[in-house]
C-alpha cells in the first residue's frame, strides 16, 4: 500500500512539473484583426524551409517582398532568393500583441506548418521574442 502511495505522489509531482514547464494553453489566432476579403498573396524564401509571407493583396505582397530583400534600406537579397507574389485561397496565419505598446496585428505564411516556424523562430530568438507579449497558435485562414 505504501508502495501505491509513494507512486501516486511521485506521478502527481511529475504531472506538476510538466504543466508548469508547458505554462498556460496558447491562445488561439484573433480573428478580430483577421483582414476584411478573401484570398491571399504570398511570396517564399527558395533558400530557407518554411519561410513565406502572404498578404490580402498583390501590392502589399510585393511591398512585403521588398522588404524581406532589404537590409538597411538597400536591396541586398537577389530577387530569385525570393518567388513572385502568387495568389492562394488561404493561409497559416497567428497574432500578436506589441510588447511596446500593446497593438494586435496578424503575420500569415502560406500553410500551417511556415507560420508554425516562424511562430517558433519569434519565441526563440531573443533579439525579437522581446518584441510580443503574446503571439498566438496558428490559424487556417481563408
Amino acid at each position: 500500500m505504501r508502495r501505491l502511495q509513494a507512486c501516486v505522489v511521485l506521478g502527481s509531482l511529475v504531472l506538476g512539473a510538466l504543466l508548469l514547464a508547458c505554462g498556460e494553453p496558447r491562445k488561439e489566432a484573433n480573428a478580430g484583426v483577421r483582414p476584411a476579403g478573401s484570398g491571399w498573396f504570398c511570396w517564399r524564401n527558395t533558400h530557407t524551409a518554411n519561410a513565406s509571407r502572404c498578404m490580402r493583396t498583390k501590392e502589399e505582397c510585393d511591398i512585403s517582398r521588398k522588404g524581406a530583400r532589404s537590409a538597411n534600406g538597400k536591396i541586398e537579397t537577389s530577387a530569385e532568393t525570393f518567388t513572385e507574389c502568387e495568389p492562394t485561397p488561404s493561409s497559416g496565419c497567428f497574432t500578436s500583441v506589441s510588447a511596446k505598446n500593446s497593438a494586435e496585428s496578424f503575420t500569415c505564411s502560406r500553410s500551417l506548418d511556415d507560420c508554425e516556424s516562424l511562430r517558433r523562430n519569434l519565441e526563440r530568438d531573443p533579439d525579437k521574442s522581446g518584441n510580443y507579449a503574446s503571439i498566438s497558435s496558428c490559424a487556417q485562414w481563408d
